[in-house]
């Protein structure tokens, strides 16, 4: 993220376009399996909060698309060709777990030179290897993922830390860099995003924007304070991604 007097970029945004997944990994960093019920948002909502974000900011480096699984939303090909055409959008990533196979019309979206897919690589999805058939036979660029190990970010109980300690976790913490869109609300931290979406911390105290709401004259002031001055999130205090001591606890990657 950057900002000066006159320039807001995002370097990365994470776009949650639904809750539903075909994997519940106990160690879920993003809390993906704690959801009781799961949701698929509308496309056309989802396009109207990325439209309000883009008059707000000047440059996105990247939005990429994910859930949940991003592939049990049934527009996603729509929603990517979108994006696509949004100037101010550098690149569009799609993230999977692998676990379901692109149709033709989402293969045709992501030929575009704009466009990536960012594949987990859980050893145990069975799909990985044919989506990179797939993938290379079409011509769309790809990534899989290579960390052997996940960060054990801990349950979402409150841990009751210092502010001066809560402030050293943040300015650490990679994921203070990854602005995440859900439910028509911009956050920092996709922890937190869904922290809040499951109503385990207020959105008054989550630090986020509200896309829907507030008035898009103020509404570009209001991202630039969240990325800006943010000390730490309320979430901080519910989460071991970065300890205290600025360590991390490792765990074996979900299968």
């Amino acid at each position: 993220m950057g900002a000066n007097t006159n320039v807001v970029y995002i370097n990365r945004i994470a776009f949650i376009i639904t809750t539903k997944c075909t994997l519940s990994c106990s160690h879920c960093l993003h809390l993906n399996s704690r959801y009781v019920s799961r949701a698929v948002f509308e496309k056309d909502k989802l396009l109207n909060d990325v439209g309000r974000l883009m008059a707000a900011v000047d440059t996105v480096g990247g939005v990429h698309v994910m859930g949940g699984e991003a592939l049990l939303h049934p527009e996603l090909p729509g929603i990517i060709s979108a994006l696509l055409q949004e100037e101010k959008i550098g690149h569009v990533g799609l993230t999977t777990n692998g676990t379901v196979l692109p149709d033709e019309s989402l293969l045709a979206a992501l030929k575009h030179p704009k466009a990536e897919v960012y594949l987990s690589g859980y050893s145990t999805v069975p799909n990985t290897g044919k989506w990179i058939d797939i993938l290379r036979q079409s011509g769309v660029s790809y990534h899989t993922g290579a960390a052997k190990k996940w960060v054990d970010a801990g349950g979402i109980e409150l841990r009751n830390r210092k502010a001066d300690e809560l402030k050293s976790m943040y300015s650490q913490c990679l994921y203070r860099e990854c602005v995440t869109l859900l439910d028509g609300r911009l956050f920092v931290c996709p922890r937190n995003a869904n922290a809040v979406n499951q109503g385990v911390i207020p959105f008054d105290l989550s630090g986020g924007v509200d896309l829907r709401k507030e008035k898009i004259n103020t509404l570009r002031d209001e991202i630039s304070h969240m990325l800006f001055d943010t000390e730490y999130l309320a979430c901080c205090d519910r989460c071991d991604y970065i300890l205290p001591s600025g360590e991390q606890r490792q765990i074996s990657r979900a299968t």
